[in-house]
Order: structure tokens, then sequence, then C-alpha cells
């Protein structure tokens, strides 16, 4: 999964910063590519992005997270590595509702929709979905017109996003190099090595240090699967088909869900989304 993003620059030398930025298994960022342009144009993001896929990684089945601008849409679709099979293209949540609030000017229904993005389980979804596009034809007609696998995490059936709506970690970035935008071309680049090679080795010790306290996950997902242990003490379940693994969990102040251990389902939608064991996975099992 990668995000990306771009940021103004500032002081004597106007023009934009373009990055992408990963995540590690302990939800840390991992900084991928930088590159200085003139502005957001279609040139730009072709230069940025098939770099990105010559020199930082040719991996298959990668996830594309960014904003919906006309130029890094046009550049995703006349560059075949970032294509199906070898990439999918989604966008940020936040951003798909910020140009629904732009065309309707509803601040309530652009809750609503980012509501309906972030919903796991598709039962839910197609229920809120119903209702906001009963709103009124166009807001229908407008969020017909967008495949629900590009901005709902419900219709993120193999799980691409790793549970990532937005590209949070992008502009998360940006701010710690808000200092440094104001700064001449050569002094930002070196700033930004500055930082970047502090970060990694933190981040390195950090990992380190947990294999050797002999963790056999990193502490992020340690402490939810300790978290969803704990829930699925309050849940009930029942065998539906035991050669298929198949069962039924009764979760307290929630519904009955579905799961499929042998598929590493549940009908709730988050051990798809983020790839370990909801709590009523940890039931079943």
């Amino acid at each position: 999964m990668i995000q990306i993003d771009s940021t103004h620059l500032y002081g004597k030398y106007k023009g934009k910063l373009l990055i992408a930025t990963a995540q590690d298994g302990n939800n840390e960022c991992v900084p991928l590519a930088f590159s200085v342009v003139e502005g957001e144009t279609l040139e730009a993001w072709s230069y940025f992005l098939a770099n990105l896929r010559q020199h930082v990684t040719q991996a298959q089945n990668i996830c594309l997270i960014s904003d919906w601008h006309v130029s890094i849409l046009s550049a995703v679709e006349n560059n075949p590595l970032w294509q199906p099979p070898h990439a999918f293209h989604v966008f940020c949540l936040r951003h798909v509702a910020s140009n629904f609030n732009q065309r309707f000017r509803n601040d309530k229904l652009k809750a609503s929709l980012m509501n309906i993005g972030y919903t796991p389980c598709m039962v839910d979804f197609d229920r809120l979905l119903a209702r906001f596009r009963d709103t009124s034809r166009q807001v229908a007609e407008w969020i017909d017109a967008m495949p629900k696998e590009k901005w709902s995490r419900a219709h993120d059936l193999d799980g691409r996003r790793f549970g990532h709506m937005t590209t949070n970690l992008a502009e998360s970035i940006n701010r710690v190099l808000k200092g440094a935008r104001n700064m001449p071309i050569t002094g930002l680049v070196k700033f930004t090595y500055s930082r970047l090679v502090q970060y990694c080795v933190e981040r390195a010790q950090s990992a380190c240090r947990q294999l050797e306290s002999g963790h056999t996950y990193c502490k992020n997902v340690i402490e939810s699967l300790t978290h969803n242990e704990s829930v699925a003490t309050m849940h009930t379940v029942r065998t539906y088909n035991v050669d298929e693994t198949v069962f039924e969990v009764d979760a307290r102040f929630e519904r009955t869900y579905a799961v499929n251990l042998t598929a590493r389902t549940c009908q709730c939608g988050q051990f798809k989304a983020f790839k370990y064991p909801c709590s009523h996975a940890v039931a079943a099992a």
C-alpha cells in the first residue's frame, strides 16, 4: 500500500513537493520518495510515478491511494505498471467527501458519506448507502458514477488498503517537513535527508528491541490481538459448519456475525481489512 500527496513550497522558490509514503507493520510511516516539481501537472505526476515504479518498488498488487486530482488520474491511466493486475488505484475518502461537499454544499451529507466509506460490514454499508442515495436523484447519480471499490472499505474485497481510507500518512510527512518548505531547494533536500536518516535509525532500533524481547509480532499487532482476545470472552459462538470451519458469533451490544476461519473472513469486515483476527474470529478459533 502506497499513499501519494503533494504540498506547497514557500519562500523564494515556489513549486510543489510530491511525496510517496507507505507503512510498516507497527503503523509507523515509511517515506519512500520525494520529488520537487513546478506544479501538479500530468508531466510531473507521470515522472514521479514512473520513477517510483522503476527505482523504488516493482512489487505486484500494490494499492495506490491518492486524491482525485485529474493529473494523477491521467498519469495512472497512462502507465500500465499502475494498472491491474500490477497495481490498483483507489481514492482518499476525505478528498471524495470534500469533492461531494463542493458540489452539494451539505456538511451533514458529507459526514454521512465519510461514515459510509469507513463502514467495513457489507450489510451495514448497503443499508447506509441506500439511505444516502434516497436523499435526492442528483446525489444518487453522483455516488453511483464512482465504483464502490474506489472509495469504500466494505468493497475492498481483498483488503488491499490495510484499513487505510485516506492519505494521512503522506500528510503526516508533510507536517514533519513543514519547517523546511521555505528553504532553498538544496537546503530542503539536505534537511529531508537528515530527518529521514534519524527517523529510520530510530525505527530500526525499536524493531530490534522488539525482536530481542522475543516478540513474534510487532507491538501494535500484539496490543490489538490482546484487546480482541479480551473482547472475545464476551461473545457467544455457535458451530455452523465443522468441515468448513464456519461459525456464528453473537457479539454483545452488536449483532450476529458469520466467521469463516478457513477463508479468514468475518462478516464484520475487520479481519479482511486489517489482516489480523477480529474479536469474532478469535472467539470462533
